[in-house]
């Protein structure tokens, strides 16, 4: 992490803790790097608060994708990353899919009122003040929930969804 320019910076480097060199070191780009993941065939997947970008085992940026407005919410499992961003200019919602590449990702608009997302076993849970939808990476809603309460966020175990707020805790059945 480092700052170039006024612009927050990353710089993506491998470290294998059998050897002392560095493996290998990405050119810097700019964003701040919030998460990275492998992907299941060893690439790496890294989510930035202003885009999302893929390398190959040698540090070698194979895809990118800039966001067109601010970054909301995002999770990352095994090099699949969804981003909910909230376009500055039109006040539009997008839910942002990456299935292990950044070339041509899928965006679904959704509702405004959308704040938190969650990967979970290649599904994609969206959660908004109404309801949580469950997307698959194709981009079809597959389940919904409707909701009685404004939750922050949530935990999916087994068929249930845990909804949480400041002070509340509640259980739902969730089954796809």
């Amino acid at each position: 992490l480092d700052a170039k320019d006024g612009e927050l910076s990353s710089v993506l480097k491998c470290i294998e803790f059998d050897k002392e060199e560095i493996s290998w070191e990405a050119p810097t780009l700019s964003t701040l790097c919030l998460e990275t993941s492998y992907t299941p065939d060893g690439r790496i997947c890294m989510v930035g608060d202003s885009m999302c970008a893929y390398y190959n085992k040698k540090g070698q940026m194979e895809s990118m994708y800039t966001y067109s407005g601010s970054l909301l919410s995002y999770d990352i499992d095994e090099g699949q990353a969804a981003v909910l961003v909230r376009s500055d200019e039109t006040r539009e919602t997008n839910l942002i899919l990456f299935d292990l590449s950044a070339e041509s990702p899928l965006v679904i608009p959704v509702n405004n009122s959308a704040s938190y997302v969650k990967l979970d076993d290649s599904t994609v849970f969206l959660m908004s003040t109404e309801n949580v939808v469950a997307y698959s990476f194709e981009g079809k809603a597959v389940a919904t929930v409707n909701l009685d309460f404004a939750y922050d966020r949530f935990l999916r175990e087994d068929e249930y969804l845990f909804l949480m707020s400041y002070d509340q805790i509640d259980r739902v059945n969730f089954n796809q």
